[in-house]
């Protein structure tokens, strides 16, 4: 007892000299080391799993930082499952990109709220990506003798055609995830529902989740209505011409 007692005033006294820079780094790298790497997702989105795909299990390119001004990637996806196709944004027109997946809780409560935003503003053109499906092809087990079937586009296919109407956008297939490399790594984003606003010059005008897109997206389709050149200066806004609405995606 009398060494430890002895030893504990020697480690005490030690401590009490040290220079209080020292003391500082000491209790920072404590912080540090028991601080998680990431933190948790929120209840309002989900964390993307790694892929499991050969293409995901690659060395990944090098990709620019995405953010808001940045000239939006191309749209680089599989297949499309649910309207027609978009070979690449065009000048003038307004896009929401979202990505999403079958198995997202958060992601399948806000395709109401799409869906009423495509009916709300019938030129506009969304596209829900769904870049992280579940049931890619694995590599065989020991003795099997083929990879297990990427049964990944046929459940988003049959998610699509059971709802329906219900979903009244555009929805396209990213197996690969190039797409979601270019945007959501890009960004430096690891959860979904996840959305951008592409404005009519190609740029990111907004992202973020998509519960959170009413107001900017008003903002920016404000943005983007022009009076006729042939309207009367004085015209009340009813007397303007107004596009006809329709439901179905464009």
């Amino acid at each position: 007892m009398i060494l430890i007692y002895a030893f504990m005033s020697v480690f005490m006294l030690g401590f009490q000299n040290m220079p209080l820079e020292a003391r500082a780094n000491n209790a920072a790298h404590k912080n540090i080391a028991s601080t998680p790497a990431h933190a948790p997702p929120t209840s309002n989105t989900e964390a993307v799993p790694p892929a499991h795909s050969a293409a995901a299990a690659s060395p990944a390119p090098q990709v620019a930082v995405l953010a808001m001004g940045s000239k939006a990637p191309p749209l680089t996806v599989d297949a499309w499952v649910k309207g027609k196709p978009v070979a690449a944004f065009e000048p003038g027109k307004i896009y929401v990109v979202e990505f999403w997946a079958t198995w997202c809780g958060p992601c399948i409560g806000n395709i109401p709220r799409l869906t009423a935003m495509q009916k709300l503003y019938p030129e506009l053109i969304i596209i829900g990506v769904a870049a992280a499906e579940r049931g890619a092809p694995q590599t065989p087990e020991s003795g099997a003798t083929q990879e297990v079937e990427d049964t990944r586009l046929p459940t988003l296919q049959k998610f699509v055609a059971d709802r329906g109407d219900t979903i009244g956008y555009r929805i396209a297939y990213d197996g690969d995830s190039s797409m979601g490399r270019a945007w959501m790594l890009a960004a430096r984003q690891r959860g979904i529902p996840w959305a951008c606003i592409v404005n009519a010059g190609g740029y990111i005008a907004w992202m973020g989740n998509p519960k959170d897109i009413e107001q900017p997206l008003e903002r920016v389709m404000l943005g983007t209505v022009q009076q006729p050149s042939n309207a009367k200066k004085d015209a009340p806004a009813s007397d303007l011409p107004v596009g006809k609405k329709d439901s179905a995606p464009r």
